[in-house]
C-alpha cells in the first residue's frame, strides 16, 4: 500500500469517528510523509523501528516543534494500531516534551464581568456552562438536550463516538439559565442551535461569541474557550479544591497536566521563605465547612452592583481565613439587598411599619435615608410587610448579633461552623427569594 491509499484509508476512519476536518488534514499530511521518507517500502510493511528513526529524524534533524511531532505520533497510532492492529509499543518510543505556553488567565471578577455583561440568554448559557464545568470549545458546541440532567444535577461530556467520558456538575446558576434557554429558543436536538438553519452552532460561532464578549468589555487578555477551562481550574484550585482531584474528574491524569498547572497556580507566588509550623497552624484555621460554591454562585446571580461587590469581598475573606470580615461583608450585602425589597412596597407602607414599632424612626423619604435605621428595626419593617416570616427574622436577628460581635472590638472569634451558619441563612433567607 502506499502513502496515498494509506492517507485515504486513515480519512475515512478519522471522518466516520467525527474527527475536524483540520485534525483530518494534519493526520493523513503526516502519513504521506512518513511514506515518503520510507519510498522504498510499502507503508503498511513498516513497523516501530521506522516510525521511530522518522520521528527522531523530524526532532534532531530538521528540527520540528514538538506540538507537530507529537501531531505526527498520534497519527501514525492511529493508523498502524486503531486502523491495522498492529500492537506497536508507541509508548516506549521517545519523542520531545511539547513545550506548552504560559496562557493568561481570568480572574474571579473578570469572568462574572464577561457573563453578567452578555445581555443575549443563549450566549450567556454558552459561556457560563463552558466555564462552570471546565468544557472545551468541541465539547460546548456538541452539547445535546439529553446531555443535560437536571435531575442528577450533571452534565454529560462525550468524545468524538458519542460516548459519555465523564459527568461535570451542573451549576445551579447554569441550571435557571438553561430553562430560560429552552423557553426562548426551544432547540430540537443540541443546546446551541441556530434560530435559521436548526443546526448546531459550529466552531467559528462558538468562538466568535466568547472573543466579542471580551472585546466589548476591554478586556486585554487572550481569551479563548480553552483560557476558560485553565481559569477553572485555577479557581478551584484557589477555592481549596486540589489540583490532582479536578485533573482526575477532567480526565486529564497524566504527571504532565499535574507539573502544568502547577505552575500556573504558583507562577503568581513569591518564593518566599516560611516556616512549616506556621502553615500547619494556619491549614488548621482555614479547614471550615463554607460552601464556596454555593456563595460564588449566589454572587453571579445577584444584579445589583453593591450587593455583589459586599458578597465578592466576603469571598474573598472567607477563602483567606477572615471569617469575622467576611460575616461582615455578606451582612452588609443582606441589609442591602432587604432595604432594596422593603423600599419597593412604597413610603407610605414602609414608614407605617417602621413607626408601628418605633415612633422616633426617621421618615425614609428616598433610599439613602435607611442609613439613620437600624438594621434590628429593619428586619422586624420586612416582617411587617411581609419579605420575611417570624421564624426567618428571628434566625436574621441572630446573625445580626454575630455581625455586631464581629464589628465590635474584642477577642470574639467566630468558629468555622458558625460562620458557615451565618452565610448559609444569609443566602436561603434573602438572596433565594
Amino acid at each position: 500500500m502506499n502513502g496515498l491509499q494509506a492517507a485515504e484509508l486513515l480519512r475515512k476512519a478519522l471522518t466516520k469517528g467525527d474527527y475536524s476536518l483540520r485534525t483530518v488534514k494534519i493526520y493523513t499530511d503526516w502519513v504521506i510523509k512518513l511514506a515518503d521518507f520510507f519510498e522504498e517500502k510499502p507503508i503498511d510493511t513498516l513497523g516501530q523501528k521506522e516510525v521511530e528513526e522518522f520521528l527522531t529524524h523530524l526532532h534532531k534533524r530538521l528540527n520540528i516543534a514538538p506540538s507537530s511531532i507529537n501531531q505526527a505520533f498520534h497519527s501514525f497510532r492511529y493508523l498502524f494500531n486503531t486502523i491495522w492492529n498492529k500492537n506497536l509499543n508507541f509508548y516506549s518510543i521517545e519523542k520531545p516534551d511539547r513545550e506548552r505556553s504560559n496562557p493568561d488567565i481570568l480572574t474571579l471578577d473578570e469572568v462574572v464581568q464577561i457573563i453578567e455583561n452578555t445581555k443575549y440568554i443563549k450566549h450567556k448559557l454558552l459561556i457560563s456552562i463552558a466555564y462552570s464545568a471546565g468544557l472545551e470549545l468541541s465539547e460546548t458546541k456538541n452539547l445535546r438536550l439529553s446531555d443535560i440532567d437536571t435531575n442528577r444535577s450533571v452534565i454529560k461530556i462525550r468524545d468524538n463516538k458519542g460516548r459519555v467520558k465523564r459527568e461535570a456538575v451542573l451549576s445551579k446558576f447554569v441550571e435557571k439559565i438553561y430553562a430560560k434557554h429552552l423557553k426562548e429558543e426551544t432547540p430540537k436536538s443540541f443546546v446551541f442551535e441556530s434560530r435559521t438553519t436548526g443546526k448546531r452552532y459550529g466552531n467559528t460561532t462558538v468562538g466568535k461569541i466568547l472573543v466579542n464578549q471580551v472585546t466589548n468589555l476591554g478586556i486585554k487578555k487572550k481569551v479563548t474557550f480553552k483560557t476558560l477551562k485553565y481559569s477553572y481550574i485555577i479557581h478551584l484550585n484557589q477555592l481549596g479544591r486540589p489540583l490532582q482531584y479536578s485533573l482526575s474528574e477532567l480526565k486529564m491524569n497524566s504527571l504532565y497536566s499535574l507539573v502544568f498547572y502547577t505552575k500556573l497556580s504558583n507562577r503568581s507566588i513569591k518564593d518566599k521563605p516560611f516556616s512549616p509550623l506556621d502553615r500547619i497552624v494556619l491549614h488548621h484555621e482555614l479547614e471550615h465547612p463554607i460552601n464556596r460554591e454555593y456563595l460564588e454562585q449566589t454572587i453571579i446571580g445577584i444584579k445589583d452592583k453593591n450587593e455583589r461587590d459586599y458578597l465578592k469581598e466576603a469571598l474573598t475573606c472567607m477563602t483567606a481565613g477572615s471569617l469575622r470580615a467576611g460575616i461582615i461583608f455578606a451582612w452588609n450585602a443582606a441589609i442591602l439587598n432587604l432595604r432594596n425589597k422593603c423600599y419597593k412596597h412604597g413610603t407610605v407602607s414602609l414608614n407605617n411599619a417602621l413607626k408601628t414599632h418605633s415612633l422616633k424612626a426617621k421618615e425614609v423619604k428616598k433610599i439613602e435615608d435607611f442609613a439613620y435605621i437600624k438594621d434590628s428595626l429593619l428586619l422586624i419593617a420586612a416582617q411587617e410587610l411581609g419579605e420575611v416570616d417570624k421564624g426567618e427574622k428571628d434566625s436574621l436577628e441572630d446573625c445580626l448579633d454575630t455581625r455586631n460581635k464581629c464589628g465590635h472590638p474584642g477577642k470574639y472569634r467566630p468558629k468555622s461552623l458558625k460562620a458557615a451558619s451565618v452565610i448559609e441563612e444569609l443566602i436561603n433567607i434573602v438572596f433565594k427569594k
